[in-house]
């Protein structure tokens, strides 16, 4: 399934793919694979970097150049809606990728993003 933000006016693709991820964990200065196991919380910057990725390669699979240069020049016009519209995004791409993300073993409770 395909998603989309909508944006001034215009609607980006949102897709919380392996380069997002990749770049998202860069940014947070975690390099290696097991270091995702240790994003168990995200927080509204670190929300927004995410989001930056997921549009940017988002709009990458579809053919098409993102125009927001970084994540700080998207942040000025977004609005708390947004945010909230990338976090259901995210938390569905997730378990569609993750089924078993949302199991933990007995005894464990479940890591939550948000």
């Amino acid at each position: 399934m395909k998603y989309y933000i909508n944006i001034e006016g215009k609607d980006y693709r949102c897709a919380v793919c392996w380069n997002a991820v990749a770049m998202y964990l860069r940014e947070k200065g975690l390099e290696e694979l097991s270091d995702f196991g240790q994003v168990t919380k995200m927080s509204a910057h670190d929300a927004l970097i995410m989001m930056y990725w997921a549009l940017y390669y988002g709009e990458d699979i579809e053919g098409r150049e993102f125009p927001y240069a970084s994540y700080q020049k998207l942040g000025n016009v977004l609005g708390a809606g947004h945010i909230s519209e990338f976090i259901a995004i995210f938390s569905e791409q997730m378990k569609s990728q993750l089924p078993a993300a949302d199991a933990a073993p007995k005894g464990e409770s479940k890591k939550k993003f948000f």
